[in-house]
């Protein structure tokens, strides 16, 4: 990360060796600091023009504050900075990715002219470049601002997939400033009016009381003291299109397991017998994880690949119902992932009564990276569509 200390307009004159001497200026003290991000992929370049960089013009315009300046791209970027007689910038940020290397082995490098006086700087990439204001990305980079500025949220972010010939205005807040690190904890829902069988699940998680099942293209198999117990699909048996999500009831001593892909289909193998059973046809509906209660009869499901808070109920009917919660209808979901160039982790459901389903969510990141979400937990209210947080822990 580069960082240019408070350069204020005023105050070039004095730096560059004009009159040094007669302009003594004391860096002003503000009560309140902004941080302010402008990302952008590429610079924008007249078409024909292969003598200059590809440029990006920032235009600050923020009287009575302190503004830290972060700018973030994907490599040979000339940033040029200006900012209003009254604006004070006290920190300049460079951050973003390298960009790709030519044919000659050459990478352009970034540059920054501050009312089109250069700046001898090296590109660093530690801080991530991000193109949306949610997601891991942006968390990460809130994340690692934070340690660097002392600053919790970013009163503007701006991303542009690529400059044009105008400026780029940093002079108002946006919505990212209702994201700041920390958000969620002023968002976790109740619990004591849940029914309950859920908060006794909340007391002492369980997932119907059963070890962790699997379902593969060749059989299911579920945990024991003594190892994994695997159940080959026998001959006979359609085979399984795209196996996903699976659950090991103690009730009926079975194993249940949800494709996707096609008309999707719910398996069922009972454990005692190793007999295997077709049980529903999901009708176009791609299930991820799967969920029964033996007493209602009742198959919970929620969605595979970009729809994971799409929820199936198969009645015992095989009649089925749908509802969808939209990833971002859940706080704090999209930081478990990079929202929206990837797809998202499953939501798994727990427990079902009354009309509420609990569900959870893990990152899919192997080892944790600062700002990232590790794990949600909600309450999803199926008829009235509510959604509460109950609980989360991120990666530190």
């Amino acid at each position: 990360m580069i960082v240019l200390k408070a350069w204020w307009r005023p105050l070039r004159v004095c730096i560059f060796g004009l009159a040094c001497a007669t302009l003594a200026i004391a860096t002003p003290a503000f009560a309140d600091r902004e941080l302010h991000v402008v990302a952008v992929g590429k610079g924008w370049l007249a078409s024909g023009d292969f003598t200059n960089a590809p440029r990006a013009k920032v235009w600050v315009d923020r009287p009575g504050v302190s503004v830290v300046l972060v700018l973030l791209d994907k490599g040979g970027v000339e940033w040029q900075v200006e900012a209003s007689d009254k604006s004070f910038i006290e920190t300049i940020i460079l951050g973003g990715q390298e960009a790709t290397p030519s044919a000659t082995g050459f990478t352009a490098k970034s540059t920054i002219l501050f009312h089109e006086l250069p700046w001898p700087i090296d590109k660093n990439t530690y801080l991530p470049f991000i193109d949306n204001f949610q997601g891991g990305p942006f968390r990460n980079l809130l994340s690692e601002l934070s340690i660097e500025t002392a600053l919790n949220w970013a009163s503007s972010v701006q991303v542009r997939r690529r400059a044009t010939e105008g400026v780029i205005s940093v002079s108002s807040f946006n919505q990212s400033r209702d994201r700041p690190l920390g958000y969620l904890e002023l968002l976790v829902g109740q619990t004591s009016d849940l029914p309950q069988s859920i908060q006794a699940y909340l007391v002492n998680p369980t997932r119907g009381g059963g070890p962790k099942a699997n379902f593969t293209a060749t059989g299911m198999e579920f945990e024991t003291n003594a190892g994994p117990k695997f159940f080959p699909l026998p001959d006979g048996v359609e085979r399984p299109f795209l196996p996903n999500g699976a659950f090991y009831d103690v009730v009926t001593n079975a194993i249940y397991g949800v494709t996707f892909g096609g008309p999707g289909w719910i398996y069922q193998v009972d454990i005692e017998t190793g007999n295997w059973e077709v049980l529903a046809s999901l009708r176009g509906y791609d299930g991820a994880e799967i969920l029964y209660d033996p007493g209602k009869d009742l198959f919970v499901l929620t969605g595979a690949r970009s729809r994971p808070g799409e929820i199936a109920l198969v009645n015992p009917d095989k009649s089925i119902d749908t509802v969808l919660f939209e990833v971002r209808a859940l706080p704090g979901f999209t930081d478990l992932y990079a929202y929206p160039n990837a797809l998202p982790p499953r939501l798994t459901p727990r427990i079902y009564e009354g009309q509420w389903l609990i569900a959870d969510a893990t990152s899919k990141l192997e080892e944790g990276i600062a700002g990232y979400g590790k794990h949600r937990l909600y309450a999803l209210n199926l008829v009235t569509r509510e959604v509460r947080l109950l609980a989360f822990t991120d990666f530190q």
